[in-house]
C-alpha cells in the first residue's frame, strides 16, 4: 500500500509539489466525471489520500454522486478532502452545492476536510504559502 496519494486537479497537482514522498494522480482542469472516467480502473488505496476535486465540476456534473462513487473505491487509514473555494461562474455549477457534497460525504466516512487558505486574485488556486500550509496539514 502507497503511504501517501494525492487525486484531483490543479490544486492536487499544487499540494503534490509540496508533498514529493507522495504519488499524484491529477490533472488540470479535470472535473469529477473526468477524473472517475479516466482512473476508474486505478487502485486508490494508501495510508493517506488527500482529494482536490470539484472546483471543476459544471452544471451537467453530479459532483455528489461522482465524488460518492469515487470515496467507495478509496482504501486508506485517513482520507483529506480539499474544499473548493470557488467555481467558474460560468460553469453555471453552485459552489455551495459542491461544497455541501464533500461535506457530507466526507462527514459520512468520517474524514477531514480543509478549506483554501489565501486564495490568489483567480479565487481558485492557494497561493504558494497557501498551497504550502496545505502540505504541512496533510502531514
Amino acid at each position: 500500500m502507497l503511504e501517501c496519494l494525492i487525486i484531483g486537479d490543479s490544486i492536487a497537482q499544487g499540494i503534490a509539489n509540496y508533498r514529493p514522498e507522495c504519488v499524484e494522480y491529477a490533472h488540470v482542469g479535470w472535473n469529477s466525471q473526468q477524473f472517475n472516467r479516466h482512473y476508474r480502473t486505478t487502485q486508490l488505496d494508501a495510508n493517506t489520500v488527500v482529494i482536490s476535486l470539484g472546483t471543476n465540476d459544471h452544471r451537467y456534473t453530479d459532483t455528489y454522486e461522482q465524488l460518492s462513487v469515487l470515496r467507495s473505491r478509496i482504501n486508506a487509514r485517513r482520507v483529506i478532502w480539499i474544499v473548493p473555494a470557488a467555481v467558474n461562474p460560468s460553469s453555471g455549477a453552485n459552489i455551495s452545492i459542491i461544497q455541501t457534497s464533500i461535506d457530507s460525504i466526507a462527514t459520512a466516512n468520517g474524514d477531514a476536510i480543509l478549506t483554501i487558505p489565501r486564495p490568489m486574485a483567480d479565487r481558485y488556486h492557494p497561493t504558494g504559502r497557501g498551497y504550502q500550509q496545505l502540505a504541512r496539514r496533510t502531514r
